[in-house]
């Protein structure tokens, strides 16, 4: 029996005790080659093998009320998902390392993950944590997951059951994926419902694949969302197949929405193309702080059937076009910078104080007090003219990006308290009032194009 350090045996009630005061229900930690599952429950089992993934998914398995599996440093490779369909599973590691620097071009190949806990994957297609059905209660955190050795699958594939939600009151910490493929995600999740996903980072695929798969069981229609992202970061190195931001539907019904993304960055060193960066469709009351799209493409943002979506100072560089599509209504962009050419088909959205490279010809969005292309050139402008004593005009010179369709005046004297604007033109109009003044007399101006 073991004893305390004075030599006094200590006794199986006080030994299960101990165990029960240790913080997580299975300890996972490599002794050479064998990985080994501690059972630090009382009366609980413990595992150990060579096979990494069975190992760990026998402490899964055995866990059927739920519990904390703390993973110490180590390289675990996996020949087959880690797979979660019990509620209240936490799986915890130590942290993941990695020799990439950021804003700088990655190597390619990506460096392996070398240090802390990490889930390697050694078997093709195959995702690194897999949680089925409709779960409650799943944690996850302080891990990188490797897929350097072959054609991968998920990060984390998150699939919901049929006719119902699928994760729900979850919580993702401090996850890192490396080198993933063409078609897969970091995270990818079917329906989920109340949580939050904070330091998820990615470098290879796509960061984030939500989908809102089908109806509830009675057949209304379901809404799932309700999420919190926290600093989200892709380093994408390869050529999309498809955005690798991605939300959307794969039923005739379903909305997401009710998600908050803080701190959301996307960089490409290559042009996706036809890829889109962002795509988001069916997707409501969700907002946006401080977003990040560095990637060359041609929609760094493409909306379609979207309602009541914020972008708070949004920064895009480099793609063609910000595209919302007709059956968009209210999307708000307050600030920002968009380094591309605006066009939004629909006329409820406004943009305000943001900087754009460009506007569509078919956009038909307010912009309000907002710059377009590197002159600086205003939507909206205002200002005071003086009609000189003796004349009954003043050519003033607008400041628009193109001829304002909306101009007020407003006098200061009863002379001209009727002016009217005449040779509306794409740099200048004329204030005109009947009849030369008797003195100088001010009117004040506001003028538009794109309201």
């Amino acid at each position: 029996m073991p004893q305390y350090p004075d030599g006094t045996r200590i006794h199986e009630a006080e030994w299960g005790r101990l165990l029960q005061a240790i913080p997580s229900s299975y300890t996972i930690w490599k002794d050479g080659t064998t990985i080994r599952a501690e059972s630090n429950i009382s009366g609980g089992t413990d595992y150990s093998g060579t096979v990494a993934s069975t190992v760990i998914q026998n402490a899964i398995d055995a866990l059927t009320d739920g519990g904390v599996i703390f993973v110490r440093t180590g390289i675990y490779e996996l020949t087959s998902a880690l797979t979660i369909n019990t509620d209240g599973i936490s799986i915890v590691g130590e942290g993941s390392g990695r020799n990439q620097v950021y804003f700088l071009f990655p190597p390619s190949p990506l460096a392996r993950l070398t240090k802390g806990t990490v889930f390697k994957v050694t078997v093709a297609n195959t995702n690194a944590i897999s949680i089925t059905g409709r779960r409650f209660g799943i944690n996850l955190a302080h891990f990188g997951i490797d897929f350097t050795q072959v054609n991968t699958g998920h990060g984390i594939s998150c699939t919901a059951a049929v006719g119902n939600i699928g994760l729900s009151e979850f919580e993702f910490d401090d996850i890192f994926v490396n080198d993933h493929g063409i078609d897969k995600y970091a995270l990818y999740m079917e329906s989920p419902c109340q949580g939050s996903v904070t330091h998820l980072h990615s470098y290879g695929g796509g960061l984030l694949d939500m989908v809102s798969t089908d109806t509830l069981a009675a057949g209304a229609q379901f809404y799932c969302g309700n999420i919190q992202f926290n600093d989200m970061y892709a380093w994408i190195t390869k050529a999309m197949t498809q955005p690798p931001f991605y939300m959307r539907r794969t039923s005739a019904t379903g909305i997401l929405g009710l998600c908050q993304f803080n701190r959301l960055q996307m960089n490409c060193v290559f042009d996706l193309g036809v890829v889109y960066a962002m795509e988001m469709l069916y997707t409501q009351f969700s907002s946006f702080i401080s977003l990040d799209i560095e990637c060359t493409t041609n929609n760094g943002i493409a909306m379609g059937s979207c309602k009541d979506i914020t972008f708070i100072e949004p920064m895009m560089n480099q793609p063609d076009y910000w595209s919302v599509a007709a059956d968009c209504e209210n999307i708000r962009v307050f600030g920002g910078f968009i380094n591309s050419i605006v066009d939004d088909k629909d006329a409820t959205d406004t943009y305000t104080g943001t900087w754009m490279l460009d506007v569509a010809a078919l956009n038909v969005a307010k912009l309000i007090d907002c710059k377009v292309t590197a002159a600086n050139l205003l939507t909206n402008n205002r200002g005071k003219a003086t009609i000189l004593n003796g004349t009954a005009t003043i050519a003033v010179t607008h400041g628009l990006r193109t001829t304002p369709t909306y101009i007020t005046l407003t006098g200061t004297h009863e002379e001209v308290h009727e002016a009217y604007a005449t040779t509306i033109g794409a740099a200048s109009f004329t204030i005109t009032v009947d009849g030369n003044v008797t003195a100088n007399r001010d009117v004040y101006w506001y003028a538009s194009c794109d309201q």
